[in-house]
């Protein structure tokens, strides 16, 4: 294949990988021509698991290729180190297939896929290597070593052409056939088998021996470990089936196996019997016969059931997974709502930019669009299933589940999930600062239902739920209303009839009830069951976790996910991941250096001397800010007890401010930072602030405020007085703000114009406004000197230089850095820029990325519920 050379790329500053082509290649024009048509393909791929081709150079008669440089070992060389476990094994196939997708996407195919072209980067992330690269560059082999040589036919036709490793060939590759993307799918099987066996699946002493074990013999199944789940077992099976006709087709149904793979309890899906892929009973895609069919037996068994008394025999729990129809992709927003008698699947989905809600009968075969329901959010059900609740345009709506004419029943600015009590009365949030109100199922004027705890530190009730019978609620109380996770949240249960309330879990949210007994509830992504006696509101035993991970929901809807459940015991929910993260130096072009472990971190801030980093370690009831010496590495405890976040360094390093919870409220308190003196607390209100940046003298933080009167706005705290002063920013919430180096202006993140961008005001006010960002923007920072400013959109991370034209600010183009996938920060900027503007810190999230086009429905789950929490497991 060449030689291979580290190099420096002075131009750019990066290293790279150089090929040099044999001169067999680099001399045949047919070939070298070839070659240039697949150097101009590949270089089209741009994915993070895809090792990159930077471009083609040519010397006089030497013609190379630059090639991404990938540090670390190959898969062939982990698997000489004995098998890998299950779940490391699915977490790395899982990267594999989506490269294989992306590449396949674009009409690429690798033909030479193996251990020996996957690298394993640092920080546990896959590159494959060589895509169509065999094809171009077949060199004539001997017959040596069978296991790996690439080999080619005598022939030179297309029909006539083998390419690729033999131990990985696909029967129809090995007999020259014309190959398409399912040669990559056997490919795949092999590798994965060879993972978790710690052996090929074929293999033999010559390369002959080899390819006559892919074509006649069958892998020996026997050497894949008993702790392999069967769905993985089947997925290989599938994978290599000998019949390309009967094969897997596409490689985007391995991705979603392996999701769930990833997702569900291993030793429980061992116990199951073998599913298969895409045959659910009722989801979207199955052709019409199959689904009715399914539905139909279905919901007879289970009419006029709804719900089994918690002593009722146990039904088989099944879980299927799937996609939305094709251009659909649930909206961020809590987005899920089932039935309570479990017949049909409300849902929020994007098409074309376009916001709307489905509804999808269960012995139908597709879902259909609720027209006038542009714009729609939240959906939830009427107790007897017939209309379905929503929010659009500032208002609270209803639409009956089989279509018709929206109806407005009254004002909600930015709601927060809603419930029907009774047939009469729905319950909601009307905003993301606000109690609980009741109004009318006809429409009518919202009356309070509930009142804050300030004692609690609650600034917030939302996501409310009737318990049976409607005279109890469920819902979330929480300190904030911005957050991305609603870490101190707790859940509430209130009696309709006395207003009696009790704390039923210390730390959770989006709670629902199960038929069976149990308060459910999810916190950091995982759902967790607990007794519970609806009719005293009082839990007991230890709540325990299921095996469902939950996706959140973004945005600004804090303390959401995506699922609901019937009350006939069905669940349904968009698949999530945890959040464990990396904390990570990154230089300007993107390239990144791991500081800490993964673990979970939160807020990370640099000293100005570049040499510490300030961040937040959060467990399951507290958290505490912890100071990382980056030069001595070293991890040093600089809070303790209660809920301690969201540091942030003064100008010269001396101090650190940070907020905690642990008198009930969220205030703010100082230190000196290197841990001497007592800490001193600059505020004590019932309210929420959190610090965001100090001033550029050190006389003033500026503070995120959470009020009821004024959702999220920006203030000024004195250091020396304690005074406060609001910071006027228009209209709209605003999430941070950052004071520039020479104190003359302030950066910040505001939702006003209907979408966050970024702005600048002069410091400390008043002026006119300049709007930096043009296409979206969030977490504005400034850098250490100048007035160059950055802020993210999405997974980019923007530049764009200001000029101060004698008080009067303008800004020029913003330009990309680069991308990465690093955690948001939420109600403040996330990451942080060193003294002399070359270094990033961020939070890079290690787990794959959601699919909001995914859904996971899992029938009989609370009987699951009920077997979890009494084996106490």
């Amino acid at each position: 294949m060449g030689e291979v050379y580290r190099a420096r790329d002075t131009q750019l500053g990066r290293d790279v990988a150089i090929k040099v082509l044999p001169e067999a290649v680099a001399s045949d024009p047919q070939r070298l021509a070839r070659f240039d048509r697949e150097a101009r393909l590949l270089a089209t791929l741009n994915h993070p698991h895809i090792a990159t081709i930077h471009g083609v150079v040519v010397s006089g008669v030497v013609r190379a290729i630059v090639l991404e440089l990938v540090d670390g070992p190959t898969l062939a060389e982990r698997i000489t180190r004995g098998r890998l476990p299950v779940r490391e094994a699915v977490r790395l196939a899982r990267q594999i297939a989506d490269a294989l997708d992306a590449a396949h996407a674009k009409g690429i195919i690798h033909r030479d896929l193996k251990p020996a072209n996957i690298r394993i980067t640092a920080d546990g992330q896959v590159k494959v290597l060589d895509f169509g690269l065999a094809k171009a560059l077949a060199p004539d082999v001997s017959d040596d070593d069978g296991s790996q040589a690439p080999t080619i036919t005598a022939g030179t036709t297309r029909e006539g052409l083998v390419l690729g490793t033999a131990a990985y060939m696909s029967p129809d590759q090995a007999r020259g056939l014309p190959v398409d993307k399912r040669t990559d799918v056997w490919a795949f099987g092999c590798v994965l088998f060879e993972m978790l066996a710690g052996q090929r699946p074929f293999a033999g002493e010559t390369r002959s021996d080899t390819i006559a074990a892919i074509l006649e013999r069958e892998p020996a199944w026997s050497r894949l470990p008993a702790d392999v789940p069967a769905q993985i077992v089947r997925l290989i099976r599938r994978c290599l089936e000998k019949d390309a006709k009967r094969r897997l087709r596409d490689i985007g149904d391995v991705q979603s196996d392996l999701d769930d793979a990833l997702i569900t309890d291993t030793a429980e899906i061992g116990s199951r019997p073998i599913r298969a892929r895409r045959t659910p009973p009722w989801i979207f895609w199955l052709p019409a016969a199959l689904a009715v069919a399914a539905v139909v037996v279905w919901l007879s068994l289970r009419s006029g059931e709804p719900g089994r008394p918690p002593g009722g025999p146990a039904q088989p729990v099944a879980r299927f997974a799937d996609t939305l129809p094709d251009g659909l992709q649930l909206a961020p927003a809590p987005a899920l709502a089932l039935s309570p008698d479990g017949r049909r699947l409300a849902f929020v989905a994007i098409q074309n930019g376009t916001r709307s809600l489905y509804v999808r009968d269960l012995d139908d075969v597709a879902p259909r669009l609720l027209a006038g329901t542009r714009d729609a959010d939240q959906p939830f059900f009427s107790l007897d299933s017939r209309w379905i609740g929503f929010f659009a345009d500032g208002k609270l709506k209803k639409i009956a589940a089989a279509g018709g004419t929206p109806l407005i029943l009254c004002d909600a600015t930015t709601p927060r999930g809603g419930t029907w009590i009774n047939d009469n009365e729905i319950v909601f949030a009307p905003s993301a600062a606000s109690v609980l109100v009741r109004v009318p199922a006809a429409g009518g004027t919202p009356a309070p239902l509930t009142a804050l705890n300030r004692q609690l530190n609650e600034a917030s009730h939302r996501w409310p739920h009737v318990l049976p019978g409607g005279r109890a609620i469920l819902y979330a109380a929480g300190p904030t209303v911005s957050a991305r996770e609603w870490i101190e949240a707790h859940i509430v249960a209130q009696s309709l009839e006395t207003g009696q309330r009790t704390e039923a879990a210390p730390h959770g949210t989006f709670p629902r009830f199960a038929s069976t007994g149990h308060l459910l509830y999810v916190h950091s992504g995982i759902v967790y069951a607990q007794a519970f006696d609806a009719e005293r509101l009082q839990v007991s035993g230890e709540a325990m976790p299921m095996p469902e991970r939950v996706a959140q929901a973004g945005g600004i809807n804090a303390g959401a996910f995506q699922w609901s459940t019937s009350s006939t015991g069905t669940m349904v929910h968009m698949p999530g991941f945890g959040r464990e993260v990396q904390v990570v130096l990154v230089d300007r072009s993107g390239n990144e250096k791991m500081v800490l472990a993964p673990g979970s971190y939160y807020m990370p801030r640099l000293s100005a001397d570049g040499g510490r980093i300030a961040l937040a370690m959060t467990g399951a009831s507290d958290s505490d800010v912890w100071i990382h010496d980056i030069v001595r590495g070293t991890t040093t405890r600089f809070t303790t007890g209660g809920r301690n976040l969201w540091p942030v360094w003064s100008p010269d390093g001396s101090r650190l401010a940070y907020a905690s919870s642990r008198e009930g409220s969220t205030n703010v308190y100082v230190r000196r930072s290197d841990g001497s003196g007592n800490e001193e607390q600059l505020t004590s209100s019932q309210y929420t602030y959190i610090p965001q940046s100090w001033s550029a003298d050190g006389s003033r933080l500026v503070v995120t405020e959470v009020t009821p009167e004024r959702l999220v706005h920006l203030a000024l705290l004195s250091t020396t007085d304690r005074t406060i002063t609001p910071f006027a920013t228009g209209e709209g919430s605003t999430t941070t703000g950052i004071v520039s180096p020479d104190g003359q202006w302030m950066a910040y993140a505001s939702n006003e114009s209907a979408r966050n961008e970024v702005y600048v005001r002069p410091y400390p006010g008043p002026g006119p406004t300049l709007q930096v960002s043009t296409a979206g923007g969030e977490e504005p920072l400034w850098a250490r000197k100048g007035l160059e400013l950055f802020f993210r959109r999405g997974e980019a991370v923007m530049a764009v230089e200001l000029v101060d034209n004698r008080g009067r600010l303008s800004a020029g183009t913003a330009k990309l850095l680069f991308n990465g996938r690093y955690a948001p920060g939420g109600t403040r900027t996330g990451y942080d820029i060193s003294a002399d503007g070359r270094t990033f810190v961020f939070l890079k999230l290690l787990q794959p990325r959601e699919n909001p086009a995914q859904l996971m429905l899992v029938l009989n789950w609370f009987d699951a519920v009920r077997q979890r929490v009494s084996a106490g497991r």
